[in-house]
């Protein structure tokens, strides 16, 4: 994620804030995942431009989604 500049999800957290936020919450979140409660935040939408004139959407889900993935 840090080597193709990856941005923040809906969370707002970034890659550099990732390790400092789940020092605070990490021992909830691995909790909640082993007892299968746990529900991916919503995916941030944004739209890049095609050579063509369109865009094509785009999904960015937070980084915890995608560590936990």
């Amino acid at each position: 994620m840090r080597s193709n500049k990856g941005t923040a999800g809906i969370d707002g957290i970034t890659v550099d804030n990732f390790v400092q936020h789940f020092k605070a919450v990490g021992d909830d979140l691995i909790e909640t995942i082993r007892q299968g409660h746990y529900q991916p935040l919503p995916v941030r939408r944004v739209y890049i431009r095609k050579p063509d004139g369109g865009q094509r959407g785009l999904g960015i889900p937070t980084i915890f989604d995608r560590v936990i993935q």
